[in-house]
């Protein structure tokens, strides 16, 4: 048997030469089938080690480097007992006799790896023997034992993360078999592409600080210094589900509570046990999520999330990092390195738990620990998802600015931010929505028109073709036709925007649905109502404006009249307090809350549901208070007021919400009886950059 092999091999060598194609395919077709019963038969036997050796030779020494037919075959079957192999004595000088068969050996061990994890501690010191034997060749003039040990480590090191790349791989994107890597290198040996060896159908192509190439020095990986960035929440006061046709506007207010994202450099380097990017919300139990980011043929890079026992998904963030990351590979090759990202969030933006949790006994830090998973805490909806796709995408665009220049405070910056972040927001939604939130996220307080649907279509699809139309989507501020008006939103001068939440919470996506349907299904008398809204809202958007300019152009007298407002009852108020603007200003509150209860009726569904009127209704007859809504889609998320600001305006009102049991004599299926004034306020900042020092206790 061992003859006729050899005999193949030389019928193999003289097709290759003379360039016969037929003889070639069948000097290969018989090698590989007695060379696989050979193995078969004989490996049990000491006999078989010497021929199979001289076998080996055989091949390598009488094929080019670039004809893989024979050198795979023989590769594969050493490769699948390699257990075995590894202890013989003769094979392993063989291997350091043959340095491209123990570096082809090598890469398939560690394919192999991949069914049979029990091979990986052969693998390794395999691959280190290749290493001190002869592929990588460390002279004695350059090798002081430091640069020694730094060379190996990094090896080391590209090995793990070559195998953490393997992991990803479940199937092939071509032939959809069980994915079994073979990589090549250049004569420097370097990473040059990984293929799947079944279909030879190319997965990665190498580039210059590929993580798993040997050339990887620490100086290639060397970190970003870490950056915080925040973006705030927001509440639509009037717009809701107007604001999602681009004939109508919404008045949209940032907040004061912000999602914080500090990105840092892992503390353990290369060491840490995950060597893509780690996500994760030290306020709520279980809530880490550790990403792999796998390099794809096209360039671009994705985050893979790694799910663990007592893990669940969190889309938005996988795609929130997803989308940075492949924007960011259209600029520059981005080698991501081990990263922790903690995500923060003021306390407003979640009901308090019940049972409460006990609170960290930290003086140190303004963020609440609820003790809870994430999943169980019941948001207020002041825009916590879009608050926080933004300050990832923005947190990764700050990390990379040395790479990719990127500055978050500029009206280019924030551009590009502003059309990444939307398309990722879509896509993490599973819908093309308004936009207004993110908008709030990125430009604070604003009147916001919104975009077309077809501005993002291209950009849908996280994982089909993104790279080209992703950047072309982000950069090209032309094809984007928003509005975003930050001047015309104005506050007059001591007053505020209080909210209360009622413990609720509403399927806004589902009433959207559904107010969009009956729209469609009865334009005329919807687009009525709709024309009555954008109406009422426009009227309070001026008058809102021109109560501040009065402030401005008549101080003593705004203030004496804000002093009246304090004191007294809205309904004794005269109608001439600030030149009659403040009745007309409770009157277009009126004429919106009207509007919405007859769309919401129209509709079926609970747009200012009547537990929630009674609470309005009571919250706007106390002093001091201007008029309110139930904000956004409505339902049963926090309430909406306009309020002076003031102390004894504040306390009365915090005191009406706690002893809040709901109106006794409405009946309603959900009524609102636990109600707690929320520390927010308006705010016109949007995403912004933070000081890093600020933040050190949350380091990891």
């Amino acid at each position: 048997m061992a003859t006729a092999l050899h005999n193949d091999v030389l019928a193999f060598a003289i097709a290759h030469k003379y360039d016969v194609a037929e003889l070639k395919v069948l000097a290969q077709d018989k090698f590989s089938t007695r060379a696989k019963i050979f193995w078969s038969s004989m490996m049990t036997s000491t006999l078989f080690i010497h021929p199979m050796c001289g076998l080996i030779k055989a091949v390598y020494e009488t094929t080019p480097d670039g004809e893989r037919g024979l050198r795979d075959v023989v590769v594969l079957l050493c490769s699948e007992h390699i257990n075995d192999l590894v202890e013989i004595e003769d094979f392993r000088t063989m291997t350091v006799e043959v340095n491209l068969f123990s570096s082809d050996l090598l890469w398939k061990t560690v394919a192999s790896a991949k069914e049979a994890r029990a091979n990986h501690e052969k693998a390794t010191d395999l691959m280190l023997d290749f290493l001190n034997e002869g592929k990588i060749k460390i002279s004695e003039e350059e090798g002081k034992s430091c640069e020694l040990e730094k060379r190996l480590h990094n090896a080391e090191t590209a090995f793990t993360r070559f195998m953490k790349i393997v992991d990803q791989h479940e199937k092939c994107r071509h032939c959809k078999e069980v994915f079994r890597p073979h990589p090549e290198f250049d004569l420097g040996s370097k990473f040059k592409v990984l293929r799947c060896s079944g279909c030879n159908t190319r997965h990665h192509e190498g580039k210059s600080g590929d993580p798993w190439s040997y050339a990887q020095t620490c100086e290639e990986t060397a970190m970003n210094p870490p950056v915080v960035v925040s973006a705030p929440g927001k509440v639509l006061l009037a717009g809701g589900y107007l604001v999602l046709d681009r004939e109508y506007t919404g008045l949209v207010f940032g907040l004061d509570a912000r999602i914080h994202v500090v990105v840092q450099s892992h503390p353990h380097g290369t060491d840490a046990p995950c060597s893509g990017i780690v996500v994760r919300s030290p306020q709520f139990k279980n809530s880490e999520w550790s990403h792999d980011c796998e390099y794809k043929t096209d360039g671009s890079i994705r985050a893979a999330l790694e799910l663990e026992h007592g893990r669940t998904h969190n889309t938005l963030v996988e795609l929130a990092l997803h989308y940075a990351l492949v924007y960011l590979s259209t600029k520059a090759d981005i080698v991501v390195g081990p990263t922790v990202i903690t995500v923060l969030a003021d306390s407003d933006y979640y009901s308090k738990p019940d049972p409460a949790p006990t609170e960290q006994p930290s003086e140190a830090t303004r963020w609440k620990n609820y003790g809870i998973p994430l999943a169980l805490a019941r948001k207020t909806g002041l825009g916590s998802s879009a608050a926080l796709v933004t300050a990832l995408v923005a947190g990764l665009l700050q990390y990379y600015s040395p790479q990719v220049p990127f500055d978050i405070s500029n009206e280019s910056g924030r551009a590009r931010l502003h059309h990444l972040a939307q398309a990722a927001h879509a896509a993490a939604q599973e819908k093309i929505g308004s936009g207004f939130d993110v908008a709030a996220a990125i430009y604070g307080s604003c009147l916001y028109r919104r975009y077309s649907a077809s501005v993002v279509q291209d950009v849908m699809s996280p994982f089909k073709g993104l790279r080209d139309s992703l950047e072309r989507v982000v950069d090209d501020a032309d094809s984007w036709n928003d509005e975003v008006d930050t001047a015309s939103v104005r506050l007059p001068k001591g007053i505020r925007m209080v909210l209360c939440d009622v413990r609720g919470g509403s399927k806004s996506v589902q009433m959207a649905r559904t107010v969009l349907q009956w729209r469609d299904n009865v334009r005329e008398d919807a687009d009525l109502i709709w024309r009555a809204l954008q109406r009422h809202n426009n009227q309070l958007v001026q008058l809102l404006r021109t109560a501040a300019d009065l402030a401005d152009a008549q101080p003593g007298q705004y203030d004496q009249d804000v002093q009246e407002i304090i004191a007294t009852n809205p309904a004794e108020l005269p109608k001439e307090t600030w030149q009659g603007h403040l009745h007309e200003i409770r009157e277009a509150f009126g004429n919106i809350r009207t509007y919405l209860r007859r769309m919401g009726r129209r509709c079926s569904i609970p747009i200012e549901p009547a537990a929630q009127t009674a609470l309005l209704d009571a919250c706007c007859s106390l002093p001091g208070v201007l008029g309110g809504v139930v904000p956004g889609a409505g339902g049963y998320d926090a309430i909406a007021l306009l309020v002076a600001d003031d102390t004894a305006v504040l306390e009365r009102l915090r005191s009406h919400c706690e002893s809040w049991k709901g109106d006794p004599e409405e009946e309603s299926p959900k009524e609102v009886t636990e109600v707690r004034m929320l520390g927010v306020r308006q705010d016109s900042r949007g995403v912004q950059a933070e000081n890093v020092e600020d933040y050190k206790d949350w380091f990891l």
